[in-house]
């Protein structure tokens, strides 16, 4: 079984737990820690790989700068998609959904997306980052989009960010959307309000205690929007 074998097993048997949490309340604490343990032995695979990686790396590849375009997702980025979306799930301080993904749940989620697109590197297939767009409203308000964007931790603070969203931003409008509008910011995202507002989106206000953190603390969170 490969790594990404491995990896795609915890990921489905992720999912399953987080449903049974829910469907068999008297043993949450149970299902909570058996997904803790596994949260481990991802991260033990993770760290292995990653040696592998450094102790095989030749000089050519160190040479080797990352060039980042952003795209359409294809089949073979999925794993990678998969881990970065995952990530951020278990970082419990920017997204609202709490539910990881597996292989089979995350390709029939990254194929609902009106758009779903990667920041990578062809030159070695790394996806640094991503973001969906959807609609984020129905019938006469159907023209309003919303979008999530996600960029794996070892590549922040390098613009994947805001080429994410400038694309975003450029794709948008090729769907008959005219407003694109973020509903969830939570307020000490420093980062992520730093680059909207850079971007010229307008903030709609504060709603106090709009996000519930991992750690159960409510925190206020900021509503965006940009014309297209």
């Amino acid at each position: 079984m490969t790594k990404e074998d491995m990896l795609g097993v915890i990921n489905d048997m992720m999912a399953d737990i987080i449903l049974k949490t829910y469907s068999d309340p008297i043993h949450a604490k149970d299902w909570e820690q058996l997904r803790n343990d596994l949260i481990k032995v991802e991260e033990g695979i993770r760290k292995c790989d990653a040696a592998g990686d450094e102790a095989d790396s030749s000089p050519e590849a160190e040479k080797h700068e990352p060039s980042f375009e952003v795209r359409p997702y294809r089949e073979g980025d999925l794993p990678q998609m998969v881990d970065i979306w995952n990530e951020v799930v278990d970082g419990g301080a920017e997204f609202p959904d709490e539910t990881r993904l597996g292989n089979l749940s995350g390709r029939k989620f990254f194929s609902s997306q009106t758009v779903a697109a990667v920041a990578v590197d062809d030159y070695d297939g790394t996806v640094a980052g991503l973001y969906i767009l959807h609609p984020n409203n129905i019938g006469r308000c159907g023209h309003l989009c919303n979008a999530s964007f996600a960029v794996r931790s070892g590549f922040r603070g390098q613009h994947i960010g805001e080429m994410l969203v400038k694309d975003c931003l450029e794709q948008a409008p090729k769907y008959g959307f005219r407003v694109l509008m973020f509903n969830a910011v939570v307020e000490d995202n420093a980062p992520a309000i730093h680059l909207y507002e850079k971007l010229g989106f307008v903030s709609l206000g504060t709603v106090p205690g709009g996000f519930r953190t991992s750690g159960g603390r409510y925190k206020d969170i900021l509503l965006y929007y940009h014309t297209l």
